[in-house]
């Protein structure tokens, strides 16, 4: 892993980033990942967004993800259920009602099929 991260620091891609950033049992150094593309100046795609998301939810680190909404705000990604559904979660534990009415807004203006994968999950209602 560690061959990996240094080859990444040296050449950083998307999909270097997301596979990374997937394999990091600790979610700052996911973050330490997405900071690199940052510096690189490459624009974050949605599975490295993902890929982060995923790792912030499994450690619990729902701060780090309400610190990345805007940056996804900002970027031109398309949302998938499970971006909403980690972001509308990472809200809710953390009373950010402002982020909440962003997902509500952003669940509003996805496709019907976005709308009902996040009825499935009991994200929209």
């Amino acid at each position: 892993m560690q061959e990996a991260l240094a080859a990444f620091e040296k050449k950083p891609t998307l999909h270097s980033a997301s596979y990374l950033i997937s394999r990091q049992p600790n979610a700052r150094e996911g973050l330490k990942i997405y900071n690199t593309l940052i510096h690189h100046k490459i624009q974050v795609d949605a599975p490295v967004y993902k890929a982060l998301l995923c790792t912030c939810k499994k450690q619990g680190e729902f701060n780090i993800v309400m610190t990345l909404w805007p940056d996804m705000c900002d970027s031109n990604i398309k949302y998938d259920p499970l971006i909403l559904k980690i972001v509308a979660e990472a809200a809710a534990k953390k009373d950010n009602v402002q982020a909440a009415k962003d997902v509500m807004t952003k669940i509003k203006s996805t496709d019907v099929q976005v709308r009902l994968e996040l009825i499935r999950t009991n994200i929209y209602r």
